[in-house]
């Protein structure tokens, strides 16, 4: 079993550090969006449809593994937070159960969209070419199937630990060594949001300034 969380692990912190690249790739082509077009009339072509079709769609699924793993999903713990370690992790379990119906059922559907869309070469018309967007059809079953694999694990240790009061061997042995490569995947999503959260309101200043002139 620790052999699969550690082949989990690892492709899932690949795929999250994807999606902090692919934020701030976003970050910066919208930025220099904004500059080109108010500074030199030359906006970069498509930034709007790259944005919806592939930037966002990566942003919102790819993380789902690397999120799942680390228990960073929102937790409402007011009915929760004075039970008992065992009964928390029976509720845990029954969390991580009704997720992987759900989790499942979302994943077979967007698998059948994601073929069906891969056959048809599903493309946007843009006011210069037609762009492929058939393969952003991907992110979601990947980030969900990473999901649905963390969920599993998770619900194998709190079934574990509801049962016996010990937690199967695996991953909580493995994120208790606190490995700075675990949390990298997050720490370049908050740098990448608190950069464009810094970083883009400056170019939109500038921008207006100049377009007052």
């Amino acid at each position: 079993m620790r052999t699969i969380e550690k082949i989990a692990s690892a492709i899932s912190g690949a795929v999250g550090l994807i999606g902090g690249a692919i934020m701030l790739l976003m970050m910066t082509q919208v930025a220099l969006d904004v500059l080109m077009k108010h500074f030199f009339n030359w906006p970069i072509p498509t930034t709007l449809e790259t944005v919806a079709s592939y930037y966002m769609v990566a942003l919102v699924f790819l993380p789902l593994g690397v999120v799942t793993r680390d228990n960073e999903h929102l937790e409402v713990e007011m009915f929760t937070q004075k039970l008992a370690p065992r009964a928390l992790s029976a509720v845990k379990l029954l969390g991580c159960v009704i997720g992987l119906l759900y989790v499942g059922v979302m994943l077979d559907s967007a698998i059948e969209k994601a073929i069906k869309m891969t056959e048809r070469g599903e493309e946007w018309e843009t006011a210069t070419f037609h762009m492929q967007v058939w393969p952003a059809r991907w992110f979601l079953p990947l980030g969900a199937t990473l999901m649905l694999v963390w969920l599993a694990l998770q619900a194998l240790d709190n079934l574990s630990f509801a049962a016996t009061g010990k937690m199967a061997q695996g991953w909580p042995t493995i994120a208790s060594n606190h490995s700075a490569m675990l949390h990298l995947p997050m720490l370049l999503y908050f740098t990448a949001f608190a950069a464009s959260a810094t970083v883009f309101p400056v170019f939109v200043s500038l921008s207006a300034v100049w377009a007052h002139r």
